[in-house]
């Protein structure tokens, strides 16, 4: 069950996991209950920087569960991250936050 923007939502995932829904504009907060896993989760929506600044690409890897560090850190935490997702996706693992590293981070995040 998702709750946004003062409507409830109710569904079940695809078999990878992945929910599809239309969220009322202008929502920025969503609640999604799992009752059958006793799980529940508080989701801030439209809150990511451009994948192509270091935040963004930070708050992507943290998305994606490959970087935990501070997402307001220095770039030397998030290059390491980078790395991994770079060896990962199999790009050349530079810890740059160059083109190609910006596309398959928004492809793998889905935006």
């Amino acid at each position: 069950m998702l709750t946004a923007g003062g409507r409830t939502l109710q569904g079940t995932s695809d078999g990878a996991g992945r929910i599809e829904t239309a969220i009322p504009a202008g929502s920025t907060e969503a609640t999604l209950l799992l009752p059958e896993r006793g799980e529940q989760y508080e989701l801030r929506l439209g809150h990511l920087e451009p994948a192509g600044q270091w935040r963004g690409a930070a708050q992507r890897l943290h998305n994606l569960g490959l970087y935990d560090g501070a997402l307001l850190g220095p770039e030397e935490h998030v290059s390491g991250a980078l790395r991994h997702f770079q060896a990962l996706r199999g790009l050349e693992a530079t810890g740059a936050l160059d083109e190609p590293t910006i596309a398959a981070l928004r492809e793998a995040h889905g935006c």
